[in-house]
């Protein structure tokens, strides 16, 4: 917040291309299997931001002392944070020739249900700074970025073979 504050990191900048990305769409390719994954991703990136920088906008350096509304602007980073880093890591340790399943199964899982919280908490953040009463032009970005969040990933079959795959071989998978 403070380096925002402080101009050493522009919001404006990030959110200038908003408009093309809502119109954007995503198809998923051989080559990275986590495209739509990566799509969403980016959608959360710029719904959190873009919530960011209107509370910003509201409660300027008083946003620190909104307590509520920054520990859930900063569970919606973190949530960023890891799902982007597991992506990484997954890409990382697996080879084209050899893609390991469990881990790529672990970071869908985590992805889905990590965007699932973002969309819970940007609606209380937006409730918060606009109390209740969030503009329509807000309310229908919001709206448009999160369908783009919403994967149809089936995590309770993904986190049963998890569990089988853990018990069959009595390790983690990483």
């Amino acid at each position: 917040m403070k380096k925002v504050l402080m101009e050493e990191i522009s919001l404006r900048d990030y959110l200038k291309n908003l408009n093309d990305f809502m119109v954007s769409s995503v198809e998923p390719t051989d080559k990275d299997l986590f495209k739509r994954e990566k799509h969403g991703l980016e959608s959360a990136k710029m719904v959190t931001v873009l919530i960011f920088q209107e509370a910003l906008c509201v409660f300027g350096q008083d946003l620190k002392h909104e307590q509520q509304l920054g520990e859930a602007l900063a569970d919606m980073f973190t949530h960023l944070f890891t799902a982007e880093s597991l992506i990484a890591r997954v890409q990382q340790t697996t080879s084209p020739e050899k893609k390991s399943t469990m881990a790529m199964n672990i970071a869908k899982i985590d992805l889905a249900e990590s965007l699932l919280d973002i969309i819970s908490l940007s609606g209380k953040c937006l409730n918060r700074i606009f109390e209740e009463n969030t503009p329509q032009n807000i309310l229908d970005k919001v709206e448009k970025l999160t369908s783009k969040m919403t994967m149809n990933t089936d995590t309770i079959m993904l986190k049963k073979l998890l569990g089988e795959y853990m018990f069959e071989q009595k390790k983690y998978p990483f």
